[in-house]
């Protein structure tokens, strides 16, 4: 029993720092939801909720694939926060 504790905790350690689903999930939903806003003209003062929803449907998608990643027990929800910001530094950098 010694043995088997000793060895789930050493497996602990060994879980990665940042999960690889969930930047690669904001980079590439981001961008394609700030690809969106561009050609929709969100952000023309005219206030169409419809195309709002529209961009922001693929961020949802990438919030889900985090939120399951934690739920799932695959990852501690510190990874996927670390993930999710460096996927949408990955899309602001690329935007910009």
């Amino acid at each position: 029993m010694a043995v088997q504790r000793h060895i789930m905790a050493l497996m602990q350690t060994q879980l990665p720092l940042v999960t690889l689903s969930a930047p690669a999930a904001f980079a590439g939903l981001g961008f394609s939801s700030m690809y969106l806003a561009a050609k929709l003209h969100v952000f023309d003062r005219r206030g169409r909720l419809w195309k709002m929803t529209l961009v922001l449907v693929p961020l949802m998608g990438a919030y889900l694939i985090a939120i399951s990643r934690i739920c799932n027990y695959v990852h501690h929800w510190q990874d996927v926060l670390v993930g999710g910001a460096l996927g949408r530094q990955r899309v602001l950098g690329a935007c910009a």
